[in-house]
């Protein structure tokens, strides 16, 4: 059961367990419910599958489309590529129906040459993670 008590001009919540997993159910039934389908696609780090990044970057990426990926998320490491083969890369996502929506970055890897190439590579405008300093 909800309480709500007031002191001093304080709302406070007491909520059980069971008040709690039910509101849950209820707020993620809600959209559905409703009638609204938004569809949040399937992406996967590629620093998960970095050893295989690493030996073939095209054919670990064709892999990951073909599982069913729609989303990928690169690592600093791209920053070495060309721009012919951030290019080349750009093409087979497309090619695959794979986005790359974000990347995870250190911060001394940014400067003018680096965000070139990201640009390239990104699907969407850019988002930036930064590791721990």
């Amino acid at each position: 059961m909800l309480v709500w008590q007031n002191s001093d001009n304080v709302w406070n919540m007491r909520i059980t367990r069971r008040d709690f997993t039910a509101l849950a159910a209820v707020s993620a039934a809600a959209p559905m419910l409703m009638g609204q389908k938004k569809r949040v696609p399937i992406g996967l780090e590629l620093f998960s599958v970095r050893d295989e990044l690493m030996k073939d970057e095209m054919a670990t990426v064709r892999r990951v489309g073909k599982m069913g990926y729609e989303v990928v998320e690169f690592y600093a490491p791209y920053f070495s590529w060309t721009s012919d083969h951030a290019k080349e890369m750009r093409k087979l996502m497309d090619d695959l129906g794979v986005k790359c929506n974000s990347t995870h970055n250190n911060f001394a890897n940014f400067n003018d040459e680096n965000l070139a190439r990201l640009h390239v590579v990104m699907s969407v405008h850019t988002r930036i993670s930064l590791a721990a300093m």
